[in-house]
């Protein structure tokens, strides 16, 4: 299963277009925002929505989507690859994450 994390602050145009692209690309089985600004942000009912109280910066928020990506694997969620990202990316290729589990698995290269 394959585990997306989102980090987001204060970019509600970035993170639409993000989010929207996540949302449309292949094989992807959960996904997760944080969000570490001011401005809200929607995300389906079935995502997970987290709001910083404070600004904890890039590194933390990004250390919070990792331990929700072990919490639902503790709850026996087969999560086996992990992406984080930030809200000014967008996937131009609905297949990118399979088409990256298929590169890692050919060459054994991990990035971590």
């Amino acid at each position: 299963m394959v585990f997306v994390g989102i980090v987001t602050c204060n970019r509600e145009d970035f993170f639409k277009k993000c989010y929207d692209s996540v949302k449309s690309s292949i094989g992807v089985d959960f996904i997760a925002v944080v969000n570490d600004g001011k401005t809200e942000v929607n995300v389906d009912k079935d995502d997970i929505y987290i709001k910083n109280k404070v600004n904890l910066g890039v590194g933390k928020s990004k250390n919070t989507l990792f331990r929700e990506a072990f919490k639902l694997k503790k709850q026996g969620k087969d999560i086996q690859h992990v992406f984080i990202i930030e809200d000014d990316i967008v996937m131009k290729d609905p297949n990118v994450f399979n088409e990256y589990i298929k590169a890692r698995n050919i060459t054994g290269i991990q990035h971590f």
